[in-house]
């Protein structure tokens, strides 16, 4: 990220509309992150992330910060999930494999998720991570999915969501338990299967 997000949502409202596209690319990861985790599925992100960047983009003028920025990526990110939900049912619902470039991020140097699944392959942690995401409260599911899909530092996490760094760090501890605790679950559930 080379202009952080607040001095680029600042040039858009005085007026320069090229920072609008490289402002949205900024966002991008929020959005992918959220998309795979709410449709566990590579061409359903697809569609939602490219639905949700047209509408932010009509909708850019309303956000005048970038908490306010991250909250009309996050709402129009939901809204776009649900519309695809939506027009899924009956469809089948198998789980395509995820991307491979997906899975490795998944597999995350920040949360050791090889010491969680142990023998699970890299994909199926994958899903794992972003169904247990997807269970978070909506406030930690985009922090903790630029985190750890994504790798982003706190620094980073925090010049997209107008946040202090110790507020981020704060954020992701909560998380990461939260994470922990439904991962433990869903664990028990599968071994019933």
């Amino acid at each position: 990220m080379s202009a952080l997000p607040a001095e680029l949502l600042s040039r858009y409202v005085s007026g320069d509309a090229g920072a609008a596209p490289v402002l949205c690319r900024a966002y991008l990861p929020v959005i992918e992150g959220l998309a795979l985790a709410g449709t566990l599925s590579p061409d359903g992100a697809e569609e939602v992330v490219s639905e949700t960047v047209k509408e932010i983009m009509v909708r850019l003028p309303e956000a005048g910060t970038t908490p306010e920025l991250l909250t009309l990526v996050e709402e129009s990110t939901r809204t776009k999930i649900q519309e695809w939900v939506q027009a899924s049912e009956g469809k089948s619902s198998e789980i395509v494999a995820i991307p491979p470039e997906v899975a490795e991020r998944a597999r995350g140097q920040w949360l050791d998720l090889a010491a969680v699944f142990g023998d699970v392959p890299g994909e199926r942690s994958a899903w794992m991570l972003l169904e247990a995401a997807s269970w978070l409260p909506p406030r930690y599911q985009a922090p903790f999915l630029l985190r750890y899909l994504f790798g982003m530092s706190y620094r980073e996490i925090a010049g997209l969501s107008g946040s202090d760094t110790e507020r981020v760090a704060s954020d992701l501890e909560a998380a990461r338990r939260l994470y922990e605790r439904e991962l433990t679950f869903y664990l028990q559930k599968q071994a019933k299967k």
